[in-house]
C-alpha cells in the first residue's frame, strides 16, 4: 500500500509542476486508496478504513455528466438489494457543494455522496472517464472496476458472503449498530453499556446486546492482533501508529490497556524505536510534500534519507526521490 501511495504522490507532484505523466488505473488486488471527505450527503462522515468488513461500491462521478445521473438509480437499486448483506455504496466527487446539491435535487440519490478534499481520479488512476466505479472487497482491496457499477452485480454476489455483518439489534438501537459497522466500536459499546446500566434492556433484547458486545470485543481483539502482527512483519511504524490509535480510542477497555503496553514494549527497544521515529518523519514529509513543488519535495525526502540511514523509511524516501526524478520532476522549481 505504501509503495503504491509513494508512486501516486510522485506522479501528482510532477503533474503539479507541469509535466503530464501517464496514470495507470489502480490494479485489481491493490489496496483501495483512502479519500478525505469534507462534506457528506445521505451518509454520516465515513472513511474507507471504517468500512473494512463491508463490500463497498465506490463511484467517481461528475455532476455535469448525464451518464452519472443515469447511474444514480442503478446505484440505489444495488444498495436496496444488498444493504442487508453488508454492501455500502458511495459516490465521490470534489466539486463544490452548490453543484452537488443541484445534482442531488435533480437525480434524488439514496446512496451516500462524499464531497472530498482531494482528487480520487488521481489516486485511483481514472482513465475511463466519468462515471468510473470500483468494487472494494471486505479486505479493503480492489475487486473490480468498470464504467457502470450495475455491471458489477456478479462480482458483488461472489464477494459479499465474505463481508462481516454485525449481529442484529432491536430497531431502536439501529444507530448503535450503524456505529459498530462503521468501525466506531467504542462509541457503540459505550452506548450499549449505558443501556445495560440504565436497566432498559431485558429478555431477548439482552441476548442481542450481549451478542453485539461480544462481536465488538472480537473485532477490537482482531485489530490488536493485526497491529501486533504488523510489528512481527517488520512494519514497525505502522504497528506503532495502530497501537497508539487503539490505546487512545479504547481507553478503559482491556484492548486499550494492552495496546498501550504494546506501544511501550515496542518503543523500549532502541532499534525498533528508531524505525518508528523514522517512519513518523517520512509520514510528515509525505504530508508536507503535497503542497510543494517536486524539487522541494525531493529535499524533504533526502532529509529523511540522511537522518535515518539504514531504516525502512530511508529506503522508501530514496525510492520516492527516484520516482520523482524519473518522472521529470527533479528539474522543476
Amino acid at each position: 500500500m505504501l509503495r503504491n501511495l509513494m508512486k501516486s504522490i510522485a506522479l501528482v507532484l510532477v503533474a503539479a509542476a507541469g509535466a503530464a505523466p501517464a496514470r495507470a488505473e489502480i490494479a485489481i488486488g491493490a489496496e483501495a486508496p483512502a479519500f478525505e471527505g469534507r462534506e457528506f450527503i445521505n451518509t454520516p462522515p465515513v472513511k474507507l478504513a471504517d468500512l473494512k468488513g463491508h463490500v463497498v461500491v465506490l463511484e467517481l462521478f461528475r455532476t455535469s455528466s448525464q451518464q452519472c445521473g443515469d447511474q444514480v438509480a442503478k446505484l440505489d437499486e444495488l444498495l436496496e438489494k444488498n444493504a442487508d448483506r453488508g454492501l455500502v455504496v458511495l459516490a465521490v466527487t470534489n466539486e463544490d457543494r452548490k453543484a452537488v446539491d443541484e445534482f442531488v435535487a435533480k437525480w434524488k440519490p439514496k446512496h451516500g455522496i462524499v464531497i472530498e478534499s482531494g482528487d480520487s481520479s488521481k489516486t485511483y488512476g481514472l482513465l475511463r472517464g466519468y462515471p468510473t466505479a470500483f468494487v472494494i472487497g471486505a479486505d479493503g482491496k480492489i475487486a473490480w472496476t468498470g464504467n457502470w457499477a450495475d455491471q458489477a452485480a456478479m462480482k458483488i454476489d461472489l464477494i459479499l458472503p465474505k463481508a462481516k455483518r454485525s449481529p442484529k439489534l432491536p430497531a431502536r438501537l439501529t444507530a448503535v449498530r450503524d456505529a459498530a459497522e462503521a468501525g466506531r466500536y467504542m462509541e457503540a459499546r459505550s452506548a450499549l453499556d449505558a443501556e445495560m446500566k440504565a436497566g432498559t434492556i431485558a429478555g431477548e433484547e439482552k441476548k442481542a446486546v450481549d451478542t453485539m458486545i461480544a462481536w465488538i470485543d472480537a473485532e477490537l481483539e482482531r485489530q490488536l492482533l493485526d497491529a501486533a502482527k504488523a510489528a512481527d512483519d517488520g512494519k514497525l511504524y505502522e504497528s506503532a501508529v495502530e497501537l497508539e490509535r487503539l490505546a487512545k480510542e479504547c481507553a478503559g477497555h482491556d484492548v486499550g490497556k494492552r495496546a498501550a503496553d504494546g506501544v511501550k514494549q515496542l518503543l523500549s527497544d532502541p532499534a525498533r524505536k528508531r524505525e518508528v521515529d523514522a517512519g513518523r518523519q517520512l509520514a510528515a514529509a509525505i504530508e508536507g510534500a503535497k503542497s510543494l513543488a517536486p524539487k522541494k519535495a525531493i529535499a524533504l525526502y533526502k532529509a529523511v534519507v540522511s537522518k535515518w540511514k539504514d531504516t525502512k523509511a530511508a529506503k522508501q524516501a530514496a525510492e520516492l526521490v527516484t520516482a520523482i526524478e524519473q518522472a521529470g520532476g527533479g528539474n522543476s522549481k
